[in-house]
């Protein structure tokens, strides 16, 4: 994987400046923001397809936006088993106090460890999430559609054909994500100025996530990907 590549080809843009403003800028804004996501879809596509540059316009706002959407609601389903988890996490303790044992240290302690399994299981079952999430967002990007986010068997298959190269894919993104993070605590010694860097910073790191995820596509996968389903983008 060429790591700095996926950094420096966004500086060869004429336009960077201007295209992540916009990026950063829509993404302070809740709901508007899954236009970001639509446009990181559009440039993964594109990268795949082996056109790195220029980077996506910000043009056909709506399209991204729903292509977005789709993503977000993929994203959603599959957490949504960690959400359920972690809601029962209140039952043990609400048991207690309606058996009117709350106030007994055994009971309450019997409550507490309850929450904290449920809690761990969900805990846990987001790093699942976490982990796969590359392969799921490839798989979207590839076919369009919001079933493609369930297709388990080529899901999994982007993570097993080159498991070793699936885990330096998940380091060199979280690397990059811990990096932000320590640029932007560094800049937060000047009052909101770490925080405003943090959004635009945030923006950069998902052209970069783009490519890397490209990359490990490109060296992995020799078909051509096929176009989404749907003539705007894949989203429904």
């Amino acid at each position: 994987m060429d790591i700095g590549r996926g950094i420096t080809y966004v500086f060869e843009d004429n336009d960077w400046v201007k295209k992540v403003a916009i990026g950063g800028l829509i993404n302070l804004v809740p709901i508007l923001n899954f236009a970001a996501y639509g446009y990181f879809l559009q440039l993964l596509r594109q990268v795949i397809a082996g056109s790195e540059l220029p980077l996506p316009e910000w043009d056909e706002l709506g399209e991204k936006w729903v292509n977005g959407l789709v993503l977000m609601l993929i994203m959603f389903v599959w957490a949504l088993p960690a959400l359920i988890l972690m809601g029962f996490s209140i039952v043990p303790l609400l048991l207690a106090a309606i058996s009117g044992q709350g106030d007994s240290q055994t009971a309450g302690f019997a409550a507490l460890g309850g929450m904290m399994i449920f809690m761990s299981l969900g805990g846990i079952y987001l790093l699942l999430v976490a982990f796969v999430s590359p392969a799921i967002l490839l798989n979207y990007a590839r076919e369009g559609g919001f079933g493609s986010g369930f297709k388990f068997s080529q899901i999994f298959s982007y993570i097993t054909t080159n498991l070793g190269g699936y885990f330096v894919l998940l380091a060199v993104m979280f690397g990059v994500s811990v990096a932000v993070v320590i640029v932007g605590s560094i800049l937060s010694v000047i009052p909101l100025l770490g925080q405003i860097a943090l959004i635009f910073l945030g923006f950069f790191a998902t052209l970069v996530y783009a490519h890397y995820l490209a990359q490990y596509y490109r060296a992995n996968f020799a078909a051509p990907m096929a176009e989404p389903t749907s003539p705007k983008g894949g989203a429904y």
